[in-house]
Protein backbone atom coordinates (compact mmCIF):
# COMPACT_ATOMS: atom_id res chain seq x y z
CA UNK A 1 0.00 0.00 0.00
CA UNK A 2 1.26 3.49 -1.06
CA UNK A 3 0.93 6.57 1.60
CA UNK A 4 -0.01 8.79 -1.30
CA UNK A 5 0.11 12.92 -0.74
CA UNK A 6 -3.26 13.70 -2.88
CA UNK A 7 -1.70 17.11 -3.93
CA UNK A 8 1.15 15.68 -5.43
CA UNK A 9 0.89 15.03 -9.18
CA UNK A 10 3.10 13.00 -11.41
CA UNK A 11 3.23 9.40 -12.45
CA UNK A 12 4.13 7.04 -9.89
CA UNK A 13 5.97 3.77 -10.65
CA UNK A 14 4.89 0.57 -9.87
CA UNK A 15 7.19 -1.94 -10.68
CA UNK A 16 10.55 -2.47 -12.45
CA UNK A 17 11.81 -4.45 -14.90
CA UNK A 18 14.93 -6.06 -13.17
CA UNK A 19 17.09 -5.36 -16.73
CA UNK A 20 15.08 -1.62 -17.46
CA UNK A 21 17.30 1.24 -17.78
CA UNK A 22 15.10 2.85 -15.20
CA UNK A 23 16.33 -0.31 -12.65
CA UNK A 24 20.11 0.82 -13.35
CA UNK A 25 19.35 4.54 -12.79
CA UNK A 26 17.69 3.29 -9.46
CA UNK A 27 14.46 4.26 -9.88
CA UNK A 28 12.53 2.00 -7.11
CA UNK A 29 8.40 0.73 -6.76
CA UNK A 30 6.68 3.90 -5.13
CA UNK A 31 8.97 6.85 -6.53
CA UNK A 32 6.64 9.73 -8.47
CA UNK A 33 8.15 11.01 -11.73
CA UNK A 34 7.58 14.62 -11.46
CA UNK A 35 8.72 16.58 -14.24
CA UNK A 36 11.18 15.24 -17.37
CA UNK A 37 12.81 18.32 -19.20
CA UNK A 38 11.33 20.48 -17.08
CA UNK A 39 7.71 19.61 -17.76
CA UNK A 40 4.97 18.57 -15.16
CA UNK A 41 3.73 15.06 -15.84
CA UNK A 42 0.54 14.55 -14.89
CA UNK A 43 -0.22 11.19 -16.76
CA UNK A 44 1.60 8.21 -18.65
CA UNK A 45 1.16 9.41 -22.07
CA UNK A 46 2.66 12.73 -21.22
CA UNK A 47 5.89 11.14 -19.35
CA UNK A 48 6.13 8.82 -22.47
CA UNK A 49 5.83 11.58 -25.11
CA UNK A 50 8.30 13.51 -23.20
CA UNK A 51 10.93 11.11 -22.59
CA UNK A 52 10.50 9.98 -27.16
CA UNK A 53 10.69 13.90 -27.17
CA UNK A 54 14.44 14.34 -27.04
CA UNK A 55 16.99 13.15 -28.15
CA UNK A 56 19.53 14.68 -26.23
CA UNK A 57 18.91 13.30 -22.83
CA UNK A 58 16.81 14.06 -19.78
CA UNK A 59 16.50 16.00 -17.07
CA UNK A 60 13.81 13.87 -14.38
CA UNK A 61 12.43 15.30 -11.29
CA UNK A 62 11.76 12.47 -8.74
CA UNK A 63 9.54 12.57 -5.50
CA UNK A 64 10.61 9.71 -3.24
CA UNK A 65 9.91 9.82 0.77
CA UNK A 66 8.84 13.49 0.02
CA UNK A 67 11.88 14.32 -1.39
CA UNK A 68 13.00 15.59 -4.83
CA UNK A 69 15.81 14.15 -6.68
CA UNK A 70 16.60 15.02 -9.99
CA UNK A 71 18.26 12.53 -12.25
CA UNK A 72 20.17 13.85 -15.28
CA UNK A 73 20.79 11.10 -18.20
CA UNK A 74 22.47 11.93 -21.10
CA UNK A 75 21.24 10.74 -24.54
Amino acid sequence: ELSLDPTQQGVIVLDIDGRSPARRLGLKPGDILAEINRKKITNVAEAIAALKSSTSGWRIAIVRDGRVLTVVIDG
